[in-house]
């Protein structure tokens, strides 16, 4: 098991870990905040494998996509990720849920 993963389930085996400040590569962010940017990181990674293997992108989970989504939309992610140069430029906004996510994330759906 990789060492983030086993940080991940040591973490949130702690039954306070959604509301106690847990130290991020980018600052300190509570736990509601990680599992966002980790459920995020796992739905374009898995967008990528998806297309770049020929399946249908409909099989990643519509309430996880409009769940991160909102908190795209909000705000509250928009400054780690350009800030730290970890997405490219924004694509032009598009139609679904996920292809607007897709474009955050600088992909061209």
């Amino acid at each position: 098991m990789g060492e983030v993963t086993s940080w991940t389930i040591d973490t949130f085996a702690d039954p306070d870990a959604m509301t106690m400040g847990l130290d991020h590569p980018t600052r300190r962010l509570d736990g509601a905040d990680i599992l966002v940017i980790l459920t995020f990181d796992h739905l374009i990674h898995g967008w990528d494998l998806i297309t770049s293997t020929g399946q249908d992108e409909s099989s990643l989970d519509e309430a996880s996509v409009r769940s991160v989504w909102g908190h795209v939309e909000s705000g509250q992610m928009v400054a780690v990720q350009r800030d730290t140069g970890r997405f490219g430029p924004a694509q032009p906004d598009v139609g679904t849920t996920l292809e607007r996510l897709l474009a955050y994330s600088g992909r061209n759906p």
